[in-house]
């Protein structure tokens, strides 16, 4: 144990070193306590405990019984058998703590990144796939969107509103309270507060599918309806609503849907009141965007930035 620890004393190492050379056997069955040992101070396991108290005892047996039998080498051989040991025990300590359910790298179970409102107010954020979120204060957003994924899963309690950035290979999959929207891509608003009787889903855009607890298809919405799902029996009345009054009022935001650079350069002049531009070459592709009445000229840059892969700038104010 002394040993181990770094305290040993001389006559310590000569009965370890006359054990070694005693036999291969000797030297592999030092090398495993060397590797427990180390293991052990990476993890707080009691198996590993329990086996590095058994064979520290097995190894205090064997050099007990045969210290008067074989005499001590130069102590150089002993501090190589030690440097080998090390390192076999640190390779053995790094094995045992990547596999084990504590190491991130090869845990089985998903992390989810969370995030929640708590700024009193409306936040937006850009989740990793470029889909825009806006939620209401106190609503929390967890989300799991690793390219390796087959699915963009997230879990919403709260209230918000997804603008989903479109892949027609990975399905964005929203669960609320007791029920999923499954979009590709897609703009619709969804409340579910922990305790409420019912969750809504309102479709802007696009088209959801609504699955219940089991994975079984609910309903298929069109634009402009709103379902009403009761959350003990997945009841659902469907309504129609003019779906955009109510987000823009309900978030304070101005949207331009299906416009194309030059019509959201104009925007941009007019409601600014600066010059804009936009690096690379002209792209008569359309974008929906949208943004708060409050965000800052930078901010929607920064936004742009994001959507569009190009470089927005703003120059002198318009005279």
């Amino acid at each position: 144990m002394r040993h181990l620890e770094g305290e040993s004393r001389e006559e310590d190492d000569r009965l370890i070193l006359s054990f070694l050379e005693e036999s291969e056997e000797n030297k592999k069955f030092f090398f495993d306590i060397k590797a427990i040992w180390a293991a052990d101070r990476v993890l707080t396991s009691e198996s590993l405990d329990s086996d590095y108290e058994a064979m520290l005892s097995r190894l205090n047996a064997r050099i007990d019984a045969e210290q008067e039998e074989k005499p001590a080498r130069p102590r150089r051989f002993f501090t190589k058998c030690l440097c080998i040991a090390a390192s076999f025990a640190a390779l053995v300590a790094l094995a045992v703590f990547l596999v084990s359910d504590r190491s991130p790298l090869f845990s089985s179970k998903p992390v989810y990144v969370t995030h929640i409102n708590d700024t009193g107010d409306v936040e937006s954020l850009v989740l990793p796939d470029g889909t825009e979120v806006w939620l209401v204060a106190g609503s929390k957003l967890e989300y799991l969107m690793s390219e390796k994924n087959k699915e963009r899963n997230l879990i919403l309690s709260g209230e918000g509103f997804f603008e989903v950035a479109k892949d027609s290979i990975r399905p964005f999959i929203l669960q609320a309270n007791n029920i999923s929207v499954v979009a590709l891509g897609t703009s619709f608003n969804v409340r579910a507060f922990p305790g409420s009787n019912y969750s809504e889903v309102l479709l802007e855009e696009g088209s959801v599918v609504l699955k219940n607890s089991d994975g079984g298809n609910l309903v298929r919405l069109r634009p402009n309806q709103r379902a009403t799902v009761r959350n003990t029996d997945n009841d659902i009345v469907i309504s129609e609503m003019f779906a955009s009054n109510f987000i823009t009022s309900k978030y304070h935001m101005i949207m331009l849907n299906d416009v194309t650079e030059d019509q959201i350069v104009a925007h941009l002049e007019e409601h600014f009141g600066v010059k804009v531009s936009v690096s690379g070459k002209p792209s008569r592709k359309k974008y929906n965007i949208s943004y708060r009445k409050k965000n800052t000229l930078e901010e929607v840059l920064e936004m742009l930035d994001f959507m569009t892969e190009k470089k927005w700038t703003a120059g002198h104010e318009q005279q």
